[in-house]
């Protein structure tokens, strides 16, 4: 069945006041917490986008200008948010909160036609909620914005929308052409179109092409731009031996894992209390969905499938690698408390209560989870809290990144150069560049893709390359990272130099000891170096 009437009878009864009140107040603590999001700092991952948006701002392109392995969306989003609202950190937050926001006004939207107001207010605070719980670290990533762009999608093509099906549907097909630019592993979500295209046994199968042709129409309106881009600035090669050489065969295996590690990687995310109490919700909406919009139901269980397919694909398991999964999750858990609880075929006194706890239990420990930071931010702006104690809450000194360490390296360098120099980070923190406003000599703004060893293909041809733009445009300052191993790092990026005996040379050659920033070591050009020519 497809038809709005094919699902139950919606119920007249008034709502209770108590639970408005319930709801406007969870609302307003999620409204404190998306404010405070506008305070976090950049993590390592934002720090390197952001580098690269600044290249395209300076009218260079992602891949030929600036190495990196997400897709030209992610960039170009990053360049964006500085052309908007200039240099600094809070311009990504903010324009990740103005996409959230666009994204569940959506999801309401859809869930007020499908269940009413119960369902549709579980459904976003959940998304938020689960969102925001990731922290400053998870957070304006590639994924999660997928995860914001899937929400919309499932969204458009809902039951009841809008009164032109196949605008919907550009709409829907260019927001996945965004998902396959943010990640082309993302361009799978075209089958959720598909499927919601696709006609039944005997049905217009002309208007299913029509519908199909709106979703590509739609896909090729951002794909094509964006494609033609990178064509325009000679990146697209580039990109492609990236994305799908560099990407599958070198950065998806560099923390590979066994069975069990992956099992284990799954039930941690499973265990969540916030997750294991929405399940139940989650599998109530699915079978009222199946019964009451097959088509639908179809969609977004493919679009979990898809989710978790993609997680799985990628192999490591990142927590924000997960967030694809809130959207039909979220939906799905909207569904089935509108479907338990505003429907008199299924309302029963009974069930309508365990609905209702398990809802509440849900939005308790949720806002339990984001509570402590929400607090804390409200006690900084009020200035009750010092700066300093405020920002120790966001593990700004990680085992393998110190975000003050690389702000005070920024410093140092910003004070020892002049605007037209460049300087060479030999670190994973190209934010460094950001926060100090100046370029590298070379495309390589980390080491990441020149020590990867034998299992990279390209070293060789890259190395080549970086050794050329030294050579070419000596660095005023290198910045160099010490006891900064991870998952992408065997070593140290110090003592990754040792196997890239050129860049060795070069450096014994041409620099010097200058100062030291926590676990980063300041190189200057030695006296009479090619580099020393100077400005200060």
């Amino acid at each position: 069945m497809s038809s709005r009437s094919a699902g139950p009878a919606k119920s007249s009864r008034r709502k209770n006041p108590l639970i408005r009140l319930g709801w406007s107040a969870a609302f307003a603590c999620l409204a404190i917490v998306t404010a405070a999001s506008l305070w976090w700092p950049m993590g390592r991952d934002q720090g390197v986008y952001a580098w690269v948006g600044s290249v395209i701002v300076r009218g260079g392109a992602s891949y030929i200008d600036a190495w990196e392995v997400k897709g030209p969306a992610t960039h170009l989003i990053y360049a964006l948010a500085q052309l908007l609202f200039g240099r600094g950190m809070w311009g990504i937050r903010l324009l990740d909160v103005l996409m959230l926001a666009a994204a569940v006004w959506l999801a309401w939207r859809a869930l007020s036609r499908l269940v009413s107001v119960s369902g549709a207010a579980l459904g976003v605070f959940l998304f938020v909620a689960w969102y925001w719980s990731l922290g400053y670290w998870e957070t304006a990533q590639p994924d999660s914005w997928v995860a914001f762009l899937l929400l919309a999608v499932l969204a458009l093509i809902a039951p009841g929308g809008s009164s032109s099906r196949r605008r919907a549907l550009v709409a829907a097909g260019a927001l996945i052409g965004i998902c396959a630019m943010l990640k082309p592993l993302f361009s799978s979500f075209a089958l959720v179109l598909l499927i919601d295209s696709w006609p039944k046994r005997g049905g217009d199968r002309a208007g299913a092409l029509r519908e199909a042709a709106a979703s590509l129409a739609g896909f090729s309106m951002v794909v094509v731009p964006v494609v033609g881009w990178l064509l325009l600035h000679g990146a697209l090669g580039p990109f492609l031996r990236i994305q799908f050489d560099f990407n599958w065969a070198v950065h998806r295996l560099s923390k590979p894992l066994g069975m069990l590690e992956h099992l284990g990687q799954w039930y941690e995310f499973a265990s969540d209390p916030g997750l294991l109490i929405a399940l139940p919700l989650a599998a109530v909406g699915a079978v009222w969905l199946w019964a009451a919009h097959r088509r639908f139901a179809v969609a977004t269980l493919a679009a979990l499938a898809l989710s978790i397919g993609g997680i799985a694909l990628q192999s490591k398991y990142y927590p924000y690698h997960f967030t694809p999964i809130f959207a039909p999750l979220a939906l799905l858990a909207g569904c089935g408390l509108g479907a338990i609880v505003d429907f008199d075929a299924v309302a029963r006194r009974r069930r309508t209560g365990v609905a209702a706890a398990l809802a509440g239990l849900l939005v308790v420990v949720s806002l339990a989870a984001l509570a402590p930071g929400a607090w804390n931010w409200m006690r900084y702006v009020g200035g009750a809290l010092p700066e300093t104690d405020y920002y120790a809450q966001f593990g700004l000194q990680k085992a393998d990144y110190s975000f003050r360490e690389c702000e005070l390296a920024a410093r140092l360098v910003e004070d020892a150069t002049d605007p037209d120099d460049t300087i060479l980070v030999w670190a994973l923190d190209p934010l460094i560049y950001y926060l100090a406003q100046r370029m590298p000599p070379s495309r390589f703004g980390a080491h990441y893709p020149l020590t990867r060893g034998e299992l990279n293909p390209f070293e060789a041809e890259w190395r080549r390359q970086f050794m050329q733009d030294l050579a070419a445009r000596p660095p005023a300052r290198i910045v160099i990272a010490d006891h900064d191993e991870n998952n992408l790092l065997q070593k140290s990026s110090f003592h990754s130099i040792d196997d890239f005996p050129e860049f060795r040379s070069y450096l014994v050659q041409g620099y010097t000891s200058e100062a030291t920033a926590g676990r980063f070591y300041i190189l200057k050009p030695r006296e009479g170096s090619p580099a020393a020519a100077p400005s200060r």
